[in-house]
């Protein structure tokens, strides 16, 4: 029996609950590890095609591995390309991610993608999204709930322009890009909590966000800077990447590994 599309986004229950929704990244162009990923405990996936190695067939096959495990994906677009948004979301993404939006037009271009008439200008057609829905009307009625949209301020001139960008209907958060926004402002980059400019930007789309009634998303590197990033008020937080976890994991295994090799040769001069 053919399973019906979500009506509603499980990270939208995950918030209903009071919870930060943790999610892993996809970086890695493999419908394999995506699969493996999504078989863990997550409340979603996020397939990255801005800065990880995947195209569109990638990002398609991937799609299919993660849904077989039960769970939704997300995609980062590589830039606001509304073609390509409509076509990820037409391949059955549950929500997309902007990177570098600048001002409030371009947010409008960008979320006008996403929702069909009359919230926005995407067209209907979607063969793979559309085929979970039983009537037609479905597809128009549920998409808005079904869908996640957030877009990337990363830039000294999004921060300006933050207000305006919070402000456009259609829009469920803001995912903060902290390493961008030191490099656009002429400093080293930096990402986590602890630096005077990037704790300002930090308190700054918190309570953009919180006035706006969006959520707030940015990636973390580790345990503790998730639980510090969530004291501070995010609710969207990817946890990692999976070529972070695989770097991670292979340099500590290799590390521990000839540790014990050269005690073992001490042990026996």
């Amino acid at each position: 029996m053919r399973t019906q599309r979500m009506v509603r986004h499980p990270v939208r229950k995950v918030w209903d609950e009071g919870r930060v929704a943790l999610t892993s990244w996809c970086s890695i162009p493999s419908p394999y590890t995506a699969e493996a990923l999504a078989l863990l405990d997550y409340d979603c996936m996020v397939i990255d095609m801005q800065h990880g190695m995947i195209d569109f067939s990638d990002m398609v096959r991937m799609l299919q591995g993660i849904e077989a495990s039960g769970l939704s994906a997300m995609v980062r677009l590589p830039w606001n390309d509304v073609g390509l948004a409509q076509k990820v979301l037409d391949a059955g993404a549950s929500g997309l991610i902007c990177p570098m939006v600048n001002n409030r037009e371009e947010c409008a271009r960008f979320v006008g993608a996403c929702h069909y008439p009359p919230l926005g200008y995407r067209s209907f057609g979607g063969l793979r999204s559309s085929s979970y829905y039983d009537e037609i009307g479905e597809v128009f009625t549920r998409s808005r709930e079904a869908i996640l949209v957030f877009a990337m301020i990363e830039t000294v001139e999004a921060m300006r322009n933050a207000e305006a960008i919070a402000s456009v209907p259609g829009l469920d958060g803001i995912f903060f890009g902290p390493a961008d926004l030191s490099a656009s402002a002429g400093r080293a980059p930096a990402v986590g909590v602890n630096d005077d400019f990037i704790d300002e930007a930090h308190r700054t789309i918190i309570d953009l966000c919180r006035r706006h009634g969006l959520k707030a998303g940015i990636n973390a590197m580790s345990p503790q800077a998730a639980t510090s990033l969530a004291e501070t008020g995010y609710e969207f937080i990817p946890l990692h990447s999976d070529l972070g976890l695989l770097r991670e994991l292979g340099t500590a295994t290799l590390r521990e590994t000839r540790a014990a090799l050269g005690s073992r040769s001490r042990a026996g001069a």
